[in-house]
């Protein structure tokens, strides 16, 4: 089974307009209303690709149910924490004249130190069933930034493999423990490594900074222009698809599910950058944070 964690479970709230003009009055072509967060983005997908996945993470308990109810819908298995407080409510604005979305995204209610301890003794229940672990994105106030590094350790010290998708101090702690496989956009690359990332030469010298770190393998997402993956045996490169582009949020989320699939299959290094770039290609074509479907991945 595919675990993925979700400290920061949210509710995305997609507004699609004909065209977004800062300080200007706009109507709404379309909104969309999701329970999301980037480790359930990759539970969801997963689930509609027909692989085994459970979730972890905190649930507040100021929401009720919503967060348990999805899951629940999907046949998804939660190992919840239960914190006070609510949902973060993050907005999401698509413009659809370029195919570019603005976020606002909130930080989330605070957590104790005494959840964030009961969170690691779940977590580590956890892993007697797992084969993956993703550890994927942001954190609630209260959790440290060394988060990731710990349960990296711990899931080495249980042999299982890890994905790993964060940034800022989250992502360079959580490099420390070596993870399998690490997922930064361009933005994230770039901010981690100090430079640019300009083109695919730039994104090539960028992995393989990261393997000499210690990782196992990068898939560097780089939007429209493609990606790139990268590990001891080689590199490859995929073009971004000439595609209607209908919603980005999410594609990056489906990416590491396709890189799910890839490590459970034993994929070559070229068979796990098409699965990945399969997954993100056929959530763009979707609205909202529709995700990729079965047939869209085919």
């Amino acid at each position: 089974m595919v675990t993925a964690v979700t400290l920061n479970p949210c509710v995305d709230h997609t507004l699609m307009v004909s065209r977004l003009i800062a300080g200007g009055h706009h109507e709404t072509v379309r909104t969309h209303e999701d329970i999301s967060g980037k480790g359930i983005n990759v539970n969801k997908v997963l689930r509609q690709l027909g692989v085994e996945t459970g979730a972890v993470g905190f649930d507040f308990t100021g929401s009720g149910s919503r967060l348990r109810d999805c899951l629940r819908e999907m046949n998804i298995p939660f190992a919840a924490v239960p914190a006070e407080g609510m949902l973060r409510i993050n907005t999401k604005i698509f413009d659809m004249a370029c195919s570019e979305m603005t976020e606002i995204n909130s930080k989330g209610s605070p957590v104790t130190s005494a959840e964030v301890q009961k969170l690691i003794e779940v977590f580590t229940e956890a892993l007697a069933d797992t084969e993956i672990l993703v550890l994927d994105g942001s954190v609630p106030p209260g959790v440290p930034d060394t988060i990731y590094r710990t349960m990296v350790q711990l899931a080495h010290e249980r042999k299982i493999p890890v994905i790993l998708d964060a940034s800022g101090e989250l992502m360079k702690k959580g490099l420390e423990a070596r993870p399998e496989v690490i997922k930064p956009n361009r933005e994230e690359a770039e901010q981690l490594l100090g430079r640019p990332v300009r083109n695919r030469q730039d994104a090539v010298s960028a992995c393989r900074a990261f393997l000499d770190l210690g990782v196992g393998a990068v898939c560097l997402s780089l939007g429209k222009e493609g990606a790139v993956y990268c590990n001891s045996e080689g590199v490859w490169f995929s073009p971004g698809l000439d595609v209607e582009v209908k919603s980005l949020q999410g594609a990056g989320d489906s990416m590491v599910a396709g890189i799910c699939i890839g490590l459970l299959k034993k994929y070559s290094g070229e068979e796990i950058l098409r699965s990945a770039s399969a997954a993100a290609h056929g959530s763009i074509l979707l609205e909202g944070t529709s995700l990729c479907t079965a047939d869209d991945y085919r």
